[in-house]
């Protein structure tokens, strides 16, 4: 039996279930990605895998075929559960960022604002 089907099995079998549905249902956007058939199956990105990635778009986790022992609920929510608070992490850094980016913006433009109000009183 090929390593990708079993890895893919032993995921629908072993981990699918209400509970664990409901964790990524809540958590994630999920999306299926097809393995190209005529790709070298020893070049991991070529492998069957279950990507974890933050709504930011950056990687948060990748569980690959060695790690299968993963592939079983317990093992497998907590490892879910620490790629959400990690992706929680980086959301929350995001969003300090933005923030931060648009107080200087709004503090730019008041300051230019005054300067302009500054300039018109002085010249009438």
């Amino acid at each position: 039996m090929d390593e990708n089907y079993k890895f893919c099995r032993k995921f629908e079998l072993g981990v699918l279930g209400d509970q664990v549905n409901e964790v990524l249902a809540k958590s994630f956007n999920l999306k299926k990605v097809s393995l190209p058939a005529d790709a070298d199956m020893k070049q991991v990105k070529n492998q069957s895998r279950i990507e974890i990635w933050s709504p930011t778009k950056v990687k948060v986790r990748a569980l690959t075929r060695n790690e299968d022992q993963l592939l079983n609920k317990s093992p497998f929510i907590a490892v879910v559960k620490s790629a959400v608070a990690k992706s929680d992490r980086l959301v929350k850094d995001e969003i300090a960022r933005v923030t931060k980016a648009r107080l200087e913006r709004d503090k730019k433009a008041k300051e230019a604002e005054a300067a302009k109000e500054k300039e018109t009183a002085k010249n009438d």
